[in-house]
């Protein structure tokens, strides 16, 4: 495909580098979601073992993992979400990246 214009170089440029984005943002989100139910099930396990009489609480312990979690992944779906409009209305009107 033959360049014609600067604008559309700079075009599929950005295109390529939003779309290299949004890929690591989708194993950021599978990174993120490894831990948090790795985490889970590590606190989980120690709260089913423990022989201590007051150990209720441990089964709370989880949260402090999947809060964080769910706050990291949905600021990693946000951002993909608005790296794909962004695409979709300043990007694709303007060129024919749809391949």
């Amino acid at each position: 495909m033959a360049k014609t214009n600067d604008n559309e170089v700079g075009y599929e440029v950005e295109y390529n580098t939003l779309r290299a984005e949004i890929l690591q943002n989708h194993k950021n989100c599978l990174q993120i979601l490894g831990f948090a139910i790795t985490g889970t099930v590590v606190i989980l396990g120690y709260a089913f073992k423990s022989e201590e009489p007051n150990s209720n609480w441990l089964f709370m312990l989880p949260l402090i993992v999947l809060i964080p979690c769910l706050f990291l992944y949905i600021g990693q779906v946000a951002a993909t979400f608005r790296m794909g409009a962004y695409i979709r209305v300043f990007l694709e009107s303007r060129t024919e990246l749809r391949n």
